[in-house]
């Protein structure tokens, strides 16, 4: 029985470039996620940035998404919800496949380039 992981969206498959969240070190306590797409964040705008994964996990669990440290001091951005909280049962729900986005605020006066990675 699988316990926990990640995966591609079915839109998605075939893209080389979406990569699976990893951890960077050895001793890294969280795991990467990238975004799925090159796109731009106006001034104090929220986006929401696709991600091309969704995860399974066992029915009582939870992925918790935090921001990295850098990403206010160096960006200028943060996660709109501060948490981002992924349920068990959101995994290949009907309506999205369970796709998990990220909502990025660019509290900044400058556009933010977001990479496709």
């Amino acid at each position: 029985m699988r316990q926990r992981g990640f995966e591609t969206l079915s839109q998605y498959k075939g893209d080389e470039q979406i990569t699976l969240p990893n951890r960077a070190t050895k001793e890294s306590a969280g795991y990467d996620i990238r975004s799925a797409v090159s796109c731009e964040i106006e001034p104090n705008e929220i986006k929401l940035i696709p991600t091309g994964i969704k995860a399974y996990m066992l029915h009582d669990e939870v992925l918790k998404i935090y921001p990295r440290s850098s990403l206010a001091i160096k960006r200028k951005a943060m996660l709109a919800n501060n948490v981002g909280i992924i349920d068990a049962d959101y995994y290949n729900n009907n309506q999205n496949e369970g796709h998990i986005m990220i909502p990025l605020y660019n509290f900044s006066n400058n556009k933010l380039t977001i990479k496709k990675r």
